[in-house]
């Protein structure tokens, strides 16, 4: 997308030749982040189009330390400063964060809207010069940061308190989870600097629960005192802040005297129990949106319980993980809250087709999460999804139900026709060809697909190489039908006998016939649309496909179904069939391709990898692990070509020989097999026996 110099110079001689700068911004409103850092790219007006605040609240700067030639770290900082545009996201990751840092705070700080610090380090007092100029951020995050909260001293001084009250007036979120010096005295100050705060996370945080421990850090109170909340104990208790534990008790505190505006809060991977849950839920005035207790294995069904009589405006609810949440509490769910729009209860294994059938009670779900719920089966699903067309649902994730037959898969792409997201990871016996037509035939928005795990899908169920009258009238149509259907057509002789071949060796000869009599479908049926069944290629707008594990995929998949130019993510793990030709196909017709995974692709050569890198010039994740046919020509290939890879991982490629000085350099993230070898050597084959020590006389 990017013009050359004559078309720039013409652009600016005739502008009347240009889009209006307002109609730029509408369409590129409907872009992918990549594809808008591509288009301002363009010209002069569409950079300036892109500019749009608008657009530019998609973008986060993440901060990476990168190496010179010498190995000295390169800060980004410079790069910051002499931008002439305004950055309103920064993300620290492990990195190390300084206040004096020249010109980066003062001239970005105050157009900030969040600011996310992950396991860095960072002093005290840079921490509150830095808030002290963010006078527009919304949302904080800090997680994992030592160095910050260790010693318990951050924001003691009460003028800092209300020097940051008056500048982060519009901080609505923050995040303080995974951080295990968090006390009640530093969660007091933080939500101090606060005072119009909406939401609060404390995901991983060590938040005691038990009222026997108030007795050591608050020993003029007793523990029966504390099971109840009056405002008098409370009083007295917020005077005794603790600096060297967190209580429920104290975020309960909080939460009381914010319940009026707090709508999100997150207590996932923490050890909060029923008890806690409903004294929660009863809190005058809290009207909770949104609550995350993902992996909460304390929290039973009388929790939950309480909290659907109590909170019935809940939007979004997040109940992954708990292990001992059954079918009242989902009964409950979906009989209280009628204005539920995202729901998960992923690994919820105690789940059953009991409590999958109210789901059909839920009618604004707009996300459903069943995966891993192992008690559910096709009755559970064909009666809480399944029962009329719902234009509702857009995104389902189904992985790993291993109960689930090929006719509930074809009821549910007949029933949900909105679908944009859509897991069906080692669904191994319901994902057929079959099936997959289904889907292509009913749900033409979907946008992310997993299949990972199907191994019975098959470049007949992609391609679509299947009349609709054969489809309709034998809905458990195999491969090895059509092969007959095939080898009749041509007049093979049907081979009857019995076969003495090992089971592998069976299924190598049945995958070479299978892959000849697709090739013969292709010859017999292009020339006659009729007759071809509906193929991968009909969902225009994918840009996430995982089929990991589809080993029965060969390069003409590859070939005819993969052609998408919003494709941006593609994992094609253990796909042992994928060649060079199929490979050379994939990179020319995905230009859009971000992230690509090949590991273990066994047939994956040099020639696939310079298609690759010559054809994908967006790609930022490569992914060739195993792949042990890859020589050095490839590194070669990907070390001049790919300008944009962010991560490679050629982990057990052996034919590679040490690296050349500087060849990945501009790649931030690079895993090579610890030791060469000589590239002529055969390490297909068998280590050496060893030999056998000589007996002594």
């Amino acid at each position: 997308m990017i013009g050359d110099t004559s078309q720039r110079n013409e652009e600016e001689r005739n502008p009347q030749h240009c889009l209006p700068i307002e109609v730029l911004m509408y369409i590129f409103q409907y872009l992918h982040l990549s594809d808008l850092k591509s288009a301002r790219l363009v010209c002069r007006s569409w950079y300036e189009a892109s500019q749009d605040p608008k657009l530019l609240f998609k973008e986060v700067v993440n901060f990476h330390w990168d190496e010179d030639n010498q190995g000295t770290p390169r800060t980004p900082v410079p790069d910051i400063v002499n931008s002439n545009r305004e950055f309103l996201h920064f993300l620290f990751k492990e990195e190390e964060v300084r206040w004096n840092w020249p010109g980066v705070w003062h001239q970005f700080a105050p157009s900030l809207k969040s600011l996310h610090i992950f396991n860095c380090e960072l002093r005290e007092r840079d921490f509150i010069n830095i808030l002290s100029l963010c006078q527009s951020l919304e949302t904080l995050r800090i997680s994992g940061c030592r160095e910050l909260l260790m010693s318990g001293g951050l924001l003691r001084d009460q003028e800092e308190i209300k020097l940051l009250q008056n500048v982060l007036v519009n901080l609505k979120e923050i995040v303080v989870s995974h951080n295990s010096y968090l006390s009640d005295a530093l969660l007091n100050r933080l939500i101090a600097i606060a005072p119009n705060l909406q939401s609060i996370s404390l995901e991983g945080c060590q938040i005691s629960f038990h009222c026997g421990l108030y007795k050591k850090f608050y020993p003029n109170h007793s523990p029966e005192g504390f099971k109840t909340f009056d405002e008098k104990n409370d009083s007295e208790f917020k005077v005794m802040e603790s600096s060297s534990i967190l209580t429920f008790r104290n975020i309960l505190h909080h939460i009381t005297s914010m319940s009026l505006q707090l709508h999100t809060l997150s207590f996932s991977h923490t050890l909060i129990d029923s008890p806690g849950l409903t004294q929660l839920s009863k809190v005058a005035d809290l009207r909770l949106k949104n609550l995350m207790l993902a992996g909460c294995e304390q929290l039973t069904n009388v929790g939950v319980v309480a909290l659907t009589e109590h909170q019935t405006s809940l939007v979004s609810l997040d109940l992954s993980c708990c292990s001992r949440v059954t079918d009242p509490s989902l009964i409950a769910i979906c009989r209280s809250l009628s204005g539920l729009q995202n729901l998960c209860v992923r690994r919820c294994r105690a789940i059953s087709n009991i409590g999958v059938s109210e789901i059909q009670a839920l009618k604004n779900l707009v996300k459903l999460d069943l995966s891993n719920c192992d008690m559910v089966t096709s009755d559970g699903i064909l009666i809480g999804l399944c029962n009329g067309i719902n234009y509702t649902l857009r995104q389902l994730y189904l992985s790993g139900i291993n109960n689930m037959t090929e006719d509930t898969v074809m009821k549910l792409a007949e029933s949900l026709p909105n679908l944009t997201h859509l897991d069906l990871g080692y669904c191994i016996t319901a994902v057929t060809d079959a099936a997959l037509q289904a889907i292509f035939q009913h749900q033409v928005w979907l946008q992310y697909l997993k299949l990972s795990g199907c191994n019975r899908i098959t470049d007949v169920g992609l391609t679509g190489m299947v009349t609709h009258s054969s489809m309709a009238s034998t809905p458990n149509l195999t491969t090895m039908n059509l092969l007959e259907e095939s080898n009749f057509a041509c007049g093979v002789k049907s081979r009857l006998r019995i076969s003495l071949k090992s089971r592998a060796e069976e299924e190598i000869v049945k995958d070479a016939e299978r892959k000849k009599a697709i090739l013969q479908l292709f010859e017999y049926s292009i020339p006659s649309s009729s007759n071809v069944g509906y193929s991968l290629t009909r969902l225009k707008g994918l840009r996430n496909l995982n089929l990991s594990g589809c080993s029965r995929i060969t390069d003409i998949s590859l070939c005819h179904a993969f052609k998408f130019l919003e494709l941006k993510s593609l994992d094609l793990t253990q796909c042992c069939q994928v060649t060079q030709s199929g490979i050379k196909a994939l990179a020319l017709n995905n230009p859009s391709l971000e992230t690509l995974i090949l590991s273990m692709c066994y047939s994956i050569c040099n020639e696939a990898v310079e298609a690759i890198s010559i054809n994908l010039k967006r790609l930022k994740h490569l992914d060739l692990s195993e792949c042990q046919k890859l020589t050095d020509a490839s590194l070669l290939a990907i070390g001049t070509n790919c300008k944009s890879l962010r991560y490679l991982n050629m982990r057990r490629c052996d034919r590679l020989a040490l690296c050349q000085d500087g060849l990945l350099d501009h790649i931030p993230s690079v895993i090579l097999p610890p030791a060469a070898v000589n590239p002529e050597d055969d390490v297909s084959s068998h280590p050496p026996v060893p030999t056998i020590p000589k007996r002594k006389n």
